[in-house]
């Protein structure tokens, strides 16, 4: 049986974040300096067959093609928008490099990567903020669950996430594993040397009185996401919002399957 410290000990074997190529770094290095121009993001990208055709995939695909098909990346850069452009980037290096790299099955992989984009969505949409701030919240969406991956990889832990309350998950992963996702989570953002904001909302996002406002945004983007649809608490700026949500992580989440 897989202990408390077993699970642990293991997220200090991921001290590297695996997705470090050379273009990873390039990208990961631009993004996270704020504004981003379109020649720079251009020299990179056309480098890497992989991202260039998930670029050109979703600027063929139905919410943008309405025309000739797209087959260069200059042009399908100039039909997404720099904006489109990065999420997608972001999404690439978090799926491709993180989840794929972890090891996890790849119904398990589809599992966290589609909560985890659809969190992200939500979460930038109900930020109020800067750019840099809503940026800051999408990834941190991203981010948010990965300490489900080794409860995965170790327990073969069922990371659906229709199974189990926001409330009562923490609670049960404690008592069947000595520790939660949350736990566990941040101490691979601590191997990894993540910043401390996303360190904290991996930490707390489902803690009732956490000290952290990204951490609580995550709180509301699951809210937003579990409103039954016809619901009492479902009024016309929720639907709208979360309809807005799935359209737009949709277009991403399709291009990985």
């Amino acid at each position: 049986m897989t202990s408390r410290q077993d699970i642990l000990d293991y997220t200090k074997s991921l001290a590297c974040l695996p997705v470090l190529d050379s273009i990873a770094v390039k990208l990961s290095s631009l993004l996270a300096g704020g504004k981003v121009s379109f020649s720079r993001l251009f020299d990179i990208i056309r480098y890497d067959p992989a991202l260039s055709s998930k670029i050109i995939a979703v600027a063929n695909s139905a919410w943008y093609n309405r025309g000739a098909p797209v087959t260069g990346l200059k042009r399908a850069m100039m039909v997404l928008g720099i904006e489109e452009v990065k999420d997608i980037l972001i999404c690439s290096l978090f799926h491709d490099g993180v989840l794929k790299q972890l090891g996890l099955r790849r119904e398990d992989i589809f599992e966290l990567w589609r909560h985890s984009l659809l969190v992200a969505f939500a979460a930038r949409a109900l930020s109020h903020g800067s750019r840099k701030d809503m940026d800051k919240a999408f990834t941190a969406g991203l981010l948010h669950d990965i300490g489900k991956a080794p409860l995965q990889l170790l327990c073969h832990y069922d990371i659906r996430h229709d199974k189990t309350s926001w409330d009562s998950i923490c609670v049960e992963e404690r008592e069947r594993f000595g520790a939660d996702h949350q736990e566990i989570g941040f101490c691979i953002a601590r191997e990894w040397n993540l910043p401390e904001d996303y360190r904290e909302v991996i930490r707390l996002h489902h803690e009732e009185l956490a000290d952290s406002p990204i951490a609580g945004l995550m709180k509301k983007a699951h809210i937003l996401l579990r409103i039954e649809p016809g619901a009492e608490d479902e009024d016309e700026q929720i639907r709208t919002i979360r309809a807005s949500v799935k359209a737009e992580a949709g277009k991403i989440i399709n291009i990985f399957l």
